[in-house]
């Protein structure tokens, strides 16, 4: 019917008619139908039928034959939409050889796997974003509003560079897409998309998780969400035509936090366009840094992976080595992210590759002969074997060189940096190298290094219990442990700031907790030290509350034991936050039974256990001192 449809169509217009594109199945293109189409508009109208045609392919079973209702080679579409959602069987398809005009054969795992790879994460993204705007509203008081000048800051050199390189990318992202879909080539987006997803999940949120959760600052909190929601957003709306369900889930949410005056705002999605870049915040230098930095790290995970040694275990020293001295000081300068991410605590940078590794270099015989022929392998082999330092940097900056009156395309030539074997065969070496240069892991364990992971081991233990018992990251609390072993107690006492940086609260030994304070929850962990067997400790999370000198207010106010008692019972019931607050202005007045008493903070009452053990040993000291301290004969 479509088919005498068109044709009539050709023969009533008065004008010549083309579309500005069409759409058709390969099979289409060879078949009598789409053939009569170019025939009549070319005959009839004297023009051509279309501008721009978009082929693909044919989708067939897994089994490669046809999709057969007879032969039930197929799930029910519908069957697999309710269980994965239509998004993903779209996005699977789209992200296909059938955008290039091969065929695919379809496999339900691979739907699966969009929803594993690409959708799970993406939601984990915009997830993690709206839990700590909540919880940004909650401690500000405020309502979050996007704010699109932030972005302009990242032209700033103080910009966080994280923040800077993202921003880079998206806008960068946005300037590609605009012009590849302009072009038509649809098989060029979604895989560029899909890459910035994975740079998104895997990479910002994962470096800036304590930024996104507000531990820096109050300002640097506010601009960390604002460049992930207009990331997020920028994304969402090129997303939407390939995933319209999620993209639209995730534009309903965030639109409560966009301006109605702005460009962004809209009843829905759909009803916006591509968002303009602006070319002054593209800056494919730190894009450059950032992937080099990307690729030590990527490096220092393979070594990993190879010595079955898992990422929670230090190590002592990664050592950089390359050539470019550019990519030397760009790792240098995020050295950092690469610390935390391999679990070292130190790098060096070395220059002298040559010293350290060689290149081999041999040609891709299979490339070469279906391009150029079997007959030019002889001569080229051993030019491309003797390929210099000059040469190889050439080609693999400008992706082709000439050899023997012979260009040479990307693929074409075979580069494997190989470490040395004084290197490679060291037992407490891990090496590993790409074309940008070589990294060296020093692979053997220490005690030291075994105490520092018990350290992190806790520590990462305590945040866990700290979620399974509903404790939040803003609720405020005290953490007291008990060891019931030397070894295990001397690794805490040398490591309290490995710990503290994690579980943002000092762990103080349970000796010292009050007998009124609230426990939260409480737990054990055991760990093997050295040779003397698994010890263990176990902590209890406390609720936080002003504590109480009692001895500074007995000497201060003369007071009946049942008097004290209200009073201290009276504090207590103050909520913390309001109590720490009041107690900002010096002291706190709390009345017990007519009695007024006035409570100065570091005399009578301290904000945290801390604090008040802080004071105690200070005195402590000072009265040591003056034990001590020599007596002076001379006017006797």
């Amino acid at each position: 019917g479509t088919y005498w449809t068109v044709i009539f169509f050709f023969f009533k217009q008065k004008t010549a008619y083309e579309m500005q594109r069409g759409l058709v199945g390969s099979e289409m293109c060879i078949r009598d139908r789409f053939y009569t189409l170019l025939v009549i508009s070319t005959a009839i109208k004297n023009s051509h039928c279309f501008k721009n045609l978009i082929v693909h392919g044919l989708i067939l079973a897994k089994d490669g034959k046809k999709m057969s209702k007879h032969l039930h080679n197929y799930t029910d579409p519908v069957e697999l939409a309710n269980k994965t959602g239509a998004d993903a069987i779209r996005l699977y398809m789209i992200n296909s050889p059938v955008v290039r005009a091969d065929s695919l054969k379809f496999v339900d795992a691979g739907v699966e796997g969009v929803v594993r790879d690409v959708l799970l994460p993406w939601y984990n993204a915009f997830r993690f974003l709206i839990q700590n705007i909540t919880r940004w509203e909650m401690l500000t008081g405020k309502q979050f509003v996007y704010d699109e000048t932030v972005k302009e800051k990242m032209l700033l050199p103080e910009a966080n560079v994280m923040d800077r390189w993202i921003t880079a990318s998206n806008q960068n992202l946005i300037r590609f897409i605009k012009v590849e879909m302009e072009n038509y080539r649809l098989y060029t987006v979604v895989p560029r998309l899909l890459e910035f997803l994975e740079q998104l999940t895997n990479w910002y949120v994962r470096l800036n998780r304590s930024r996104l959760k507000g531990v820096t600052s109050a300002e640097d909190w506010y601009v960390a969400l604002n460049i992930l929601f207009d990331v997020l957003l920028n994304t969402n709306i090129m997303m939407c035509c390939y995933t319209p369900f999620t993209s639209e889930m995730f534009y309903q949410n965030m639109k409560k936090g966009i301006p109605e005056k702005s460009h962004y705002y809209a009843e829905s999605i759909h009803f916006l366009t591509i968002p303009e870049f602006n070319a002054k915040l593209i800056d494919e230098e730190i894009e450059k840094r950032v992937r080099q930095m990307q690729g030590v790290i990527n490096l220092g995970r393979l070594v990993r992976d190879k010595k079955n040694l898992p990422v929670k275990q230090p190590l002592s020293l990664l050592s950089v080595i390359t050539k470019d001295t550019k990519m030397l000081q760009s790792v240098k300068e995020l050295e950092k992210y690469v610390t935390e991410e391999l679990n070292i605590l130190s790098v060096e940078y070395k220059e002298n590759q040559g010293d350290y590794a060689k290149f081999n270099v041999s040609p891709n015989f299979k490339v070469i002969g279906e391009r150029l022929g079997k007959q030019v392998i002889k001569p080229l082999k051993p030019a491309i074997e003797k390929m210099t330092p000059e040469q190889i940097k050439e080609y693999v900056t400008n992706k082709q060189i000439t050899l023997e009156g012979h260009t040479l395309l990307e693929g074409e030539i075979v580069i494997e940096p190989v470490f040395l074997e004084k290197y490679s065969n060291d037992k407490d070496l891990g090496c590993a190298s790409n074309l940008d240069g070589c990294i060296m892991l020093s692979i053997k364990i220490t005690e030291e290094l075994n105490k520092i992971r018990i350290a992190r081991e806790l520590a990462s233990h305590i945040q866990k219990a700290r979620k399974e018992g509903g404790v939040n990251i803003e609720d405020a609390v005290e953490i007291y442990y008990a060891a019931e072993g030397a070894d295990i107690k001397a690794i805490i006492e040398a490591n309290k700031s490995v710990i503290r940086q994690v579980v943002k609260v000092p762990l103080i030994e349970l000796k010292h907790m009050p007998k009124h304070a609230i426990v939260l929850f409480k737990d054990q962990y055991e760990a093997t030290v050295g040779t003397n067997g698994p010890q263990r400790i176990s902590y209890l999370i406390c609720q936080s509350h002003l504590v109480l000198d009692n001895e500074a207010l007995a000497k201060k106010y003369k007071l009946k034991p049942a008097v004290f008692h209200k009073i201290l019972k009276n504090m207590l019931a103050m909520p913390y936050s309001d109590a720490k607050k009041a107690l900002e202005s010096g002291s706190i007045t709390i009345t017990a039974d007519g009695v007024t008493v006035v409570l100065e903070k570091g005399k009578e009452v301290y904000p945290t256990i801390e604090e008040y053990l802080a004071a105690k040993k200070a005195q402590m000291l000072i009265l040591i001192k003056l034990i001590i301290q020599p007596v002076s004969y001379t006017h006797l």
